[in-house]
């Protein structure tokens, strides 16, 4: 079996190589958290306005990032303006 098959059976991160090269491997992995449990959301109708509810300590379940880190990579995609996509 190849490699990219056992990889794509379980949970697994899409990380754009455009994106890690301008915002940091971190920061897109926070970015591909988001747009994954977003599509969880709305699949379940649980999107409202274009907004779900999500925390730090999923995040941090999901991405074993630190708190620190994940709060850096929010402010950087603040910074970069996709709170406004």
């Amino acid at each position: 079996m190849k490699l990219s098959k056992i990889l794509s059976s379980s949970a697994y991160f899409v990380l754009n190589k455009e994106l890690v090269k301008k915002l940091g491997c971190e920061t897109t992995m926070i970015l591909a958290d988001l747009i994954s449990k977003e599509e969880y959301f709305e699949e379940r109708g649980m999107v409202e306005d274009g907004y779900f509810f999500n925390t730090l300590d999923n995040m941090q379940q999901d991405t074993s990032m630190s708190h620190f880190k994940i709060r850096n990579a929010l402010n950087k995609l603040v910074k970069y303006g996709f709170n406004k996509l």
